[in-house]
């Protein structure tokens, strides 16, 4: 039973109240399809990150599920929703504007985006436990 894309600008108004420095953010199905997009440039902003975190998914253990991507003018830092066998569901990128004042590393971005990635986590998780027939 796939998430019907009301569920994604749910999550998507969710990560955008949850990091108010944001100045783009994307969510992605686990094939790399965006499904919600914060701004009509987000998608452009953010590919690259996207391409990086689907890349690189395979090869990371699902505690570090993030990246950071940075260039002179923007941070962009992607994480993983992963399913309750490692499986990639999801990932959510967001991108800031670097400044002086503004500078946040992997760490203080993913808790500041902790609580939409867990209730994603749990959502999709049961949705495809559903889907496969497990519950």
């Amino acid at each position: 039973m796939p998430a019907p894309l009301e569920t994604f600008r749910t999550y998507g108004a969710l990560v955008q109240r949850l990091f108010p420095q944001l100045s783009h953010a994307l969510i992605a199905g686990a094939n790399g399809t965006v499904l919600w997009i914060s701004d009509p440039e987000a998608a452009s902003v953010l590919d690259s990150t996207r391409v990086m975190l689907a890349r690189a998914g395979a090869a990371r253990p699902a505690g570090s599920d993030g990246l950071t991507d940075h260039d002179a003018a923007m941070a962009r830092f992607g994480f993983q929703v992963r399913g309750v066998h490692g499986e990639p569901l999801a990932a959510v990128i967001v991108a800031m504007h670097q400044g002086t004042d503004r500078r946040i590393d992997l760490a203080a971005a993913q808790a500041l985006l902790q609580p939409a990635l867990d209730c994603m986590q749990g959502e999709l998780s049961v949705r495809t436990r559903l889907q496969d027939g497990q519950e």
